[in-house]
């Protein structure tokens, strides 16, 4: 029932370079350094507002970027950049592809995260014994939360980077050729 949906995040997963991408990512780790920075405000504030707020222009900008990568360059560059080199299980153009649905993917991780913790934001007098326990479980999904949020926007690099990346490709095809 849902092998069509495993198949393409398998797909995409590989295109992205799977775990070893994400732990190597200069970007998840500024993400890192941002959430132990922000801490008093995701630890005690109604961080959820944030993504819900910011996240759906973000989405709008993804897709017009992606769009825009898709689209751009001739055929001959688009053929040119869609064959895989011999060391690579992937095309350039995939690849490309790939971190702009890793942003996208992110953006509604975050979006749909917030809007279960915004949910999850009621009161109620749990027995004293679990208290404890709550707040931390409270925290911890919190700095998760926040930290895929942060990930989702230091991602955003990445994307402009992955724009500018191929118009630099396209440049030199473009005065590379007789």
């Amino acid at each position: 029932m849902y092998s069509g949906i495993l198949e393409i995040l398998d797909r995409y997963w590989k295109a992205y370079g799977g775990v070893k991408a994400l732990i190597t990512s200069g970007y998840f780790h500024l993400s890192i350094l941002l959430l132990a920075l922000t801490f008093p405000f995701w630890l005690h504030q109604a961080w959820w507002n944030q993504p819900i707020s910011i996240i759906p222009n973000l989405l709008g900008f993804s897709l017009g970027g992606l769009a825009m990568l898709i689209s751009f360059g001739d055929e001959e560059f688009k053929k040119i950049i869609a064959q895989k080199s011999e060391n690579s299980k992937v095309s350039a153009y995939v690849s490309l592809v790939a971190s702009f649905v890793h942003f996208m993917l992110l953006q509604l991780l975050a979006l749909l995260y917030a809007v279960v913790r915004n949910a999850l934001n009621f009161e109620y007098s749990w027995p004293s014994a679990l208290t404890a326990a709550i707040k931390v479980a409270t925290a911890c999904f919190s700095g998760l939360g926040y930290l895929i949020f942060l990930y989702s926007l230091t991602s955003m690099i990445a994307a402009v980077f992955a724009i500018f990346r191929v118009t630099g490709w396209y440049e030199l095809f473009k005065n590379n050729r007789p």
